[in-house]
């Protein structure tokens, strides 16, 4: 439910001992699964990990996703455009390796642009409820930022919510990553101005 890397290996040894034909997962970190997936690797079961590596290779059959720091850097450069190369900023994250991957493709881009100031990074849990909050906790604590990016799934859609409850939607840009069904309606209403899902 959560970016619990504990949890994650306990459903995880569950499983093994089921014995089902495969397993794929989004790993909650790079390295704590891999012994795990390993020997479910040796009892026949196929892994594949998508969305963000483990760290050996040989933990699993394959990996699918994309390369996270480079999403980054494309949102990067569509967050400089909108902001015209300056304003404060925030993210919206997780303690998830990919999306710390994701937040560290826009700070490579961010760089290039001395008058983009990062001023905030809060972890909303991959959590809607949570998530509102702590936007909404933002708000209050940042009242000039020029923009929010969300760096997963869940962010977007909690931010646009956030925005709209405040009063703040239309003064505070938002640009988030990954495609929901909750986010798109904050899309076709321009409180959300652009998102990077990959394919």
């Amino acid at each position: 439910v959560e970016y619990d890397a504990v949890a994650q290996l306990k459903i995880l040894e569950e499983l093994i001992a089921r014995k089902p034909a495969g397993i794929m997962i989004f790993p909650a970190d790079d390295q704590s699964l891999n012994e795990p997936l390993k020997r479910a690797m040796a009892a026949g079961i196929g892994v594949v990990v998508v969305n963000h590596d483990v760290n050996d290779p040989s933990a699993r059959y394959g990996f699918v996703g994309p390369d996270n720091r480079q999403v980054g850097q494309i949102g990067g450069r569509v967050a400089v455009k909108y902001l015209n190369g300056k304003g404060k900023v925030a993210f919206m994250t997780t303690t998830n390796p990919a999306h710390g991957l994701r937040a560290a493709g826009y700070k490579d881009i961010f760089k290039n642009y001395p008058g983009i100031q990062v001023v905030a990074e809060v972890d909303e849990k991959s959590d809607p409820a949570y998530g509102l909050t702590v936007a909404t906790q933002l708000l209050q604590a940042q009242p000039d930022l020029a923009m929010i990016i969300g760096v997963d799934a869940t962010a977007g859609a909690a931010t646009a919510r956030a925005l709209k409850e405040t009063g703040k939607a239309g003064k505070i840009m938002v640009v988030a990553m990954d495609r929901d069904d909750d986010m798109l309606p904050y899309i076709k209403d321009g409180t959300i101005l652009a998102t990077m899902a990959q394919n």
